[in-house]
């Protein structure tokens, strides 16, 4: 290829992703306001001009996700990850999404995912103790746990006692009313709207008496 001609690809290869990372950017505003839709028209257009970018795919896939479209979300994820984006974020969303349809397997294999890539992440440990505790695995469950309190600060967002009250609902159903009852009495120290919770869930319904 003539030197010219170089310098000319590379010129609009260069170009093509400036425009692709202003639509990422109208995405993002778009997400901020909830409007999903727009996100993944504008992550669309994106794509079209970086089709080999896997973040992009990841981004449209939450995006769609949001929308409630299944299969395209799927789809978007798979691209992603086979494009070589395939970090603890992409599998904890896709996590998410699963258990959010009630496909639990699918939602499980992914938090081991993540976790092999984040083994301290508060967010998607919490979130597969919940479904150990759901299968009654619970020592597993209550392992998961442990590590979430520890590495709370950690947490994406701010822990407002849901990893602490989470450790009460196992430490219940292994009946522990002691150390569930001090694990609920955290919960409630990081933020006082779960002295409601404690009195009236089900799952708590050994030590509910004791906050009476």
């Amino acid at each position: 290829m003539p030197v010219e001609a170089e310098d000319e690809s590379r010129a609009s290869v260069e170009e093509d992703t400036v425009r692709a990372r202003s639509y990422e950017e109208q995405a993002r505003s778009h997400t901020a306001n909830g409007d999903y839709a727009a996100a993944a028209a504008a992550l669309t257009e994106a794509i079209a001009l970086a089709p080999s970018v896997g973040y992009y795919y990841y981004l449209r896939a939450n995006a769609r996700g949001h929308e409630g479209t299944r299969d395209e979300a799927l789809d978007d994820y798979a691209r992603a990850i086979a494009l070589g984006f395939d970090s603890y974020g992409v599998f904890h969303d896709r996590a998410l999404f699963f258990k959010c349809l009630g496909e639990i397997e699918e939602a499980l294999a992914d938090y081991h995912r993540a976790i092999e890539r984040n083994p301290r992440s508060p967010e998607s440990r919490n979130n597969r103790a919940m479904i150990y505790l759901q299968r009654g695995q619970l020592d597993e469950a209550l392992e998961d746990l442990r590590v979430a309190v520890e590495h709370s600060a950690e947490a994406v967002t701010p822990n407002d006692g849901t990893y602490e009250c989470s450790m009460a609902e196992v430490l219940c159903a292994l009946e522990r009313w002691d150390e569930a009852e001090r694990a609920m009495r955290d919960a409630i120290e990081v933020d006082g709207k779960w002295l409601e919770y404690a009195r009236s869930a089900d799952e708590l319904r050994g030590i509910r008496s004791r906050f009476a």
